[in-house]
């Protein structure tokens, strides 16, 4: 049976609840909806609309944000005070509260004890037919393969009579059962904004940079990189080279991550609240998305490093969404990141086809190991049974497996993803994917060797490496004041940068690699080719001055040329201004003739030939 397919076309500001039909009807039932954009508001929407509701999201933030908007919601999570028992109880309070519309949050951890409430008190039936089941952020089902418990409320979604899966990223499910689901898609009609791209093979050197410059942000900054141990590091050196940061730091509250923020742990922040930004804000996955930001004119920075895997989010899913919390126009929005600088690119097919074999081929080996062990009454093996797992839910003993198909969908888009970062190219075409027009940008290098501890050689290549950089990407950095502000860091830091700096704009590479990279060989070449280009622009001074034939004096012909001399910049190889002589006029090619008392200039061959 084909499902129809409904399309809506609006602007980039058009909000969930001034669309038809949802306007009138609310969320569709029994779809999935990909809306988009993000905060379009269909969270909100289900939460104000007159029927019971359970809304799955996949983290807290999102629901803490929301029940303090909406004290009515129960929110149903995990946090070190409430133990399931707990939980279950109050579900089982809420259920049994008589309230015409009630409204649970949930994140997919706890997802069990609203089931397990409902079926303490013979509700479960009730449950499934009365309440409208929204899985909000559904992406987050196949990207969070970590999370051992995502996948629990797909074990229950078929059961519920309404139910609507809705992301602002769409996903493709390989369950045969969502061919069922109606399908509905919200299409922007213009770009959602631009993103400056930027490769830097030294990303923490990038969040060190950001940190210590806070002037060239003209409001606050939001940073999301999932890594609390590269980001402390970074983060304890800004504040130690400042002084002070005014920064937050928003993060899972474990002893883990406070021990790897050690003396910037002051900075922990367990929640974003309105008002409460500071310059620099800076968010892990907890807080990529499901959470609204509100910051007028912000600028967001996406960090990736695909040398650690776990700041490497999908550009489609995890960067997408987290780029979208901001809830107005940010100033900037940029993506600093690496690649694995592979020409290829394997698509979802593949990698769905790959984990399918996998997963059959495991979970039929584990069920006759399974047997075995029944058999030899042994425990079955722990590495095969957590190899199981990463395809079916296994119990407690080992014993009993049920496969999971969103799991193979959980693998096979992990590796998908994870394509997106093979080069910049396919960086850049999974933002534009996304409907955000993409620039590409550079920023100066970060760090320089002390110029000290180096060879002159590698002084020399060093400088030039950098120069070469700063005079190529001029045109397109970052920052308006990255160029000069690279000239002069390199110029402090390294002893041999003037000699770079001219040979480059004056040798140019092929000739300074032909020269050498040696100091005294270097200087002598410059010193040919000022020369050179000095007695060049003296004889045209001279060519022009000899149009106006007359005769000058020995201490009158000395005079000019040391006039010419200064003018052009005539100097010695130690620096100083060339002393003139009279004489030195014969070594310039123009019309001059030796008298007694001196020299006579008369228009030359070529100013005869130029008038004629």
């Amino acid at each position: 049976m084909k499902i129809e397919k409904h399309i809506k076309y609006v602007n980039k500001t058009t909000m969930l609840w001034e669309i038809e039909p949802y306007k009138s009807e609310g969320i569709p039932l029994n779809a999935i909806f990909h809306k988009g954009r993000c905060g379009i508001g269909g969270t909100t929407m289900e939460i104000l609309h007159d029927r019971h509701s359970i809304i799955v999201v996949p983290t807290t933030p999102s629901i803490i944000g929301k029940q303090r908007d909406h004290p009515f919601i129960l929110a149903v999570m995990g946090d070190e005070k409430t133990n399931y028992e707990t939980k279950v109880q109050r579900v089982i309070e809420k259920l049994k509260s008589g309230e015409s519309k009630i409204k649970i949050m949930t994140t997919p951890d706890s997802f069990e004890c609203i089931i397990d409430a409902a079926n303490r008190i013979n509700r479960l039936e009730w449950l499934y037919e009365e309440f409208f089941l929204l899985l909000d952020e559904c992406h987050s089902f196949v990207t969070e393969a970590f999370r051992k418990k995502i996948t629990i409320p797909f074990r229950f979604l078929w059961f519920f009579k309404s139910k609507c899966l809705i992301s602002a990223t769409p996903i493709k499910f390989s369950d045969p059962r969502f061919a069922v689901l109606e399908e509905h898609e919200i299409r922007i009609t213009e770009k959602l904004g631009t993103i400056e791209l930027i490769e830097s093979s030294d990303i923490n050197g990038v969040i060190h940079f950001i940190l210590s410059n806070p002037d060239k942000f003209d409001a606050n900054v939001h940073i999301f990189y999932n890594s609390v141990g590269q980001l402390s590091d970074r983060v304890r050196k800004a504040f130690q080279e400042l002084g002070a940061l005014d920064c937050n730091i928003y993060c899972s509250k474990s002893d883990e991550n406070f021990k790897k923020l050690g003396s910037v742990v002051g900075l922990f922040k367990d929640e974003p609240i309105d008002g409460e930004c500071k310059k620099f804000n800076i968010y892990t996955s907890k807080y990529f998305e499901a959470f609204d930001l509100r910051d007028p004119k912000a600028t967001i920075i996406l960090i990736t490093d695909v040398n650690a895997k776990h700041t490497k989010v999908g550009i489609t899913n995890k960067g997408f969404q987290a780029i979208g919390r901001l809830r107005s126009k940010p100033n900037r929005i940029i993506h600093f990141t690496n690649h694995s600088d592979l020409e290829y690119k394997r698509d979802l097919k593949y990698f769905k086809r790959k984990h399918t074999i996998y997963a059959r081929d495991i979970i039929n080996g584990y069920n006759r190991h399974i047997d075995r062990c029944k058999t030899a009454k042994l425990t079955p093996f722990k590495k095969f049974k957590e190899a199981c797992e990463d395809y079916a839910e296994v119990s407690k003993d080992g014993f009993s497996v049920n496969y999971e198909i969103i799991k193979v969908d959980q693998a096979a888009n992990h590796e998908a993803f994870n394509e997106e970062y093979n080069n910049m190219d396919f960086i850049e075409q999974a933002w534009q994917s996304c409907n955000y027009n993409v620039v590409r940008k550079r920023i100066r290098p970060f760090t320089l060797p002390s110029g000290g501890r180096m060879l002159v050689e590698d002084q020399l290549k060093e400088a030039l490496n950098r120069i070469q950089y700063l005079e190529e990407n001029k045109g397109n950095m970052l920052f308006e004041t990255d160029y000069i502000d690279g000239v002069n860091e390199t110029r402090g830091l390294n002893t041999h940068f003037e000699l770079a700096y001219k040979a480059y704009h004056n040798l140019g590479l092929d000739k300074i690699y032909e020269v050498g990279l040696n100091a005294k060989l270097l200087k002598e070449e410059l010193y040919r080719v000022f020369e050179a280009s000095a007695i060049s622009a003296i004889e045209e001074r001279l060519i022009e001055i000899s149009k106006h034939e007359r005769h000058y004096s020995n201490n009158e012909m000395k005079l000019l040329l040391q006039t010419l001399y200064k003018e052009s910049g005539f100097n010695m190889r130690n620096g100083s201004i060339k002393n003139a002589t009279a004489k030195q006029i014969e070594n310039y090619q123009v019309n001059w003739s030796k008298t007694k008392s001196g020299y006579h200039l008369a228009p030359t061959r070529i100013n005869k030939s130029m008038n004629e």
